[in-house]
């Protein structure tokens, strides 16, 4: 097996090395690589946070299903289509799931942008679905800047929207379905 790192530069706009890993196999060539380690195998999932100062974005983006990225971030176009998403609410926790539902794309007009800030804050916007949401948010909280229970780094929260691995992602994913079957059990108990 004969395995060889190379760099290469995509574009003249944005550049940047990738590793690239090529292994010959008797039947096919396997090519994996991994940008920068931005979207790596094992990360198909984002975490997106509502500032705890703007809780009002959240149902915006529940009543417009956008996500917006702020800034000169280019991690929302490394969210691909059927892309899961955890929704973080500064403060209170983990609030729900949802999916990307199309690539990114550039903002070109302020009408195009509910929140606050304008094309002066956000500059791309995402295609979501909301699959779910909790009454109650699931809070794990921090030591020393690391989620204990899913060891995320505190900046992933910081930036807004961000990838994380998938194994710890989808351990929040199953606690947040189970929080939800047994607010629904409540509910209709109480009914």
């Amino acid at each position: 097996m004969n395995t060889k790192g190379v760099n290469f530069q995509p574009s003249k706009r944005g550049q940047f090395s990738a590793a690239v890993d090529i292994r010959y196999t008797v039947e096919h060539w396997e090519v994996k690589a991994e940008v920068a380690g931005v979207r790596s195998v094992g990360m198909t999932w984002f975490v997106c946070t509502i500032s705890k100062g703007e809780p009002e974005n959240w149902d915006l983006c529940k009543s417009t299903e956008l996500w917006g990225i702020p800034g000169k971030s280019k991690l929302g176009f490394t969210a691909k289509e059927g892309d899961h998403l955890l929704f973080w609410l500064g403060g209170r926790g983990y609030a729900g799931i949802g999916t990307v539902m199309g690539e990114a794309r550039v903002a070109k007009r302020s009408s195009e942008i509910p929140w606050a800030g304008g094309l002066a804050r956000w500059s791309y916007l995402i295609p979501i679905r909301f699959d779910l949401e909790v009454k109650q948010p699931l809070f794990i909280g921090f030591v020393r800047s690391h989620q204990h229970e899913t060891d995320f780094t505190l900046d992933k929260f910081q930036r807004g929207f961000a990838p994380v691995p998938d194994e710890p992602a989808e351990m929040i994913a199953e606690r947040l379905r189970l929080r939800s079957a047994d607010e629904r059990a409540i509910e209709t108990s109480q009914s």
